[in-house]
């Protein structure tokens, strides 16, 4: 890949006023001192082309930055994606709560087998908490105009993804030390997910509404069976409109509970005030919504297999449909029944499923971000990215690394498909380009 990009990146306290001038033939890897956690910069280019190399700088009056938290992750996608699409390259910078677990430190006699698979131990037990990316777009024959975006993130749970994460001390005086702001990285950190766990989670929801495949379960106890006869005669009983009394019980002992489908909300559907109201129409609307929801009582795993089981069959309703529509709540060991017809169950199970699509997406975050990365094609660039590079594939790829350097290669190649290049390891593995050899 010699003949590919040979880039140096700097970090550096403005990246929008910076710029280095090189010599023909110098790979200018000049690196100012680390600074604000997250800026990067990458100021000078080489293109090796045979025996010649081109030398470019930035110009500073077109180097834009921007700071994006999880209020402004929305709104700024559309500037990140028209940044990656028109960029020739992209340079990449995180900031870290921590490098080495305990005696995963790099050794020096360490073969390429070892250092890989200390660094994988340490990229499952921290997080990345700043990312940088600046994407350069070409503005002439040896200039490009640099976009920069300051990523703060932080894991916000959702369903059974939930992160955990050691901290070093080091790291977070560190940090601390250059201004980071802690605060805002908790508050309004752009949450994420690996790609992987987005896309199985947003694959769950269109499966959602299938049918379960499987043999159907064989109810053989007197206790199932009991369950199941007084779930359809409390089912049946609200379908006819009559009031679960405070005995109606299901067999674990909980009572079932109506309530009014937006209760507290009738007069402002209706357009009036509680005073303005008709009371004969508020009496006729509070009759009509009072048996709308049914919430049945909690159940535990096996009970709600067979109650969705059940209440699926064509036995309440007419023409096949049951009358409701079974509404999914954040707490799975409740089922609550809404009455509607066809159309409007269809309706409500569009709009729950777009909800939950929704909040896969918002909860993702970032995730989006490096799928953009990987789809631009584009190569990626940074210094001594060693890390940068593991901690983002396991934070925002797939929740994995492979157990060998070679597969672990072939995952980089996967989700940075436009090659990664270490400027660190081109000064030192190419002397005759700094003019050393």
């Amino acid at each position: 890949m010699l003949n590919c990009l040979v880039q140096g990146v700097a970090l550096c306290m403005n990246p929008a006023s910076a710029s280095i001038a090189c010599k023909a033939g110098s790979i200018c890897t000049a690196v100012v001192a680390r600074s604000p956690p997250g800026r990067v910069a990458l100021l000078t280019s080489s293109r090796k082309l045979g025996s010649s190399i081109r030398c470019f700088s930035t110009a500073s009056a077109g180097a834009m930055s921007v700071d994006i938290t999880r209020q402004n992750l929305k709104d700024s996608l559309p500037a990140v994606r028209e940044a990656l699409d028109k960029c020739s390259f992209y340079a990449l910078d995180c900031e870290m709560t921590g490098l080495f677990t305990d005696g995963n430190k790099h050794e020096y006699l360490d073969d390429i087998q070892a250092r890989y698979t200390k660094m994988a131990e340490s990229s499952k037990s921290y997080i990345i908490t700043q990312y940088g990316l600046s994407c350069f777009e070409p503005t002439g024959p040896d200039s490009y105009q640099a976009r920069t975006f300051n990523f703060y993130l932080f894991p916000q749970p959702h369903g059974a993804y939930n992160r955990r994460f050691l901290c070093d001390a080091s790291s977070l005086v560190f940090l601390s030390e250059h201004g980071f702001d802690f605060n805002k990285c908790i508050s309004q950190g752009v949450p994420y997910m690996p790609v992987r766990t987005r896309d199985f989670q947003l694959l769950q929801v269109n499966r959602s509404g299938e049918p379960r495949g499987g043999e159907p379960v064989v109810v053989t106890t007197d206790n199932d069976k009991a369950f199941i006869a007084d779930l359809i005669q409390l089912v049946t009983d609200w379908l006819a409109g009559n009031m679960p009394s405070s005995s109606s019980m299901l067999p674990n002992g909980c009572a079932a509970a109506t309530s009014a489908a937006g209760s507290g909300t009738d007069d402002e559907r209706m357009g009036t005030s509680a005073d303005e109201a008709d009371p004969v129409a508020v009496a006729a609307a509070q009759q009509e919504q009072q048996h709308a929801e049914l919430e049945l009582p909690m159940m535990n795993s096996y009970q709600r297999l067979l109650a969705y089981q059940e209440l699926s069959k064509a036995q309440f309703g007419v023409e096949g449909h049951p009358g409701f529509w079974m509404k999914k709540l954040p707490d799975s060991r409740y089922i609550v029944l809404v009455r509607a017809t066809p159309q409007q169950a269809e309706q409500f199970e569009a709009e729950a499923r777009a909800a939950r699509i929704r909040a896969i997406h918002d909860a993702a975050g970032f995730a989006a971000v490096f799928d953009l990365m990987r789809r631009s094609g584009k190569p990626a660039v940074g210094h001594n990215c060693m890390f940068d590079i593991a901690y983002g594939l396991y934070s925002f790829a797939d929740a994995y690394l492979p157990s060998t350097w070679r597969d672990y290669k072939k995952m980089v190649n996967a989700w940075h498909p436009g090659g990664v290049f270490d400027t660190k390891y081109i000064a030192k593995r190419l002397p005759e380009v700094g003019g050393g050899g």
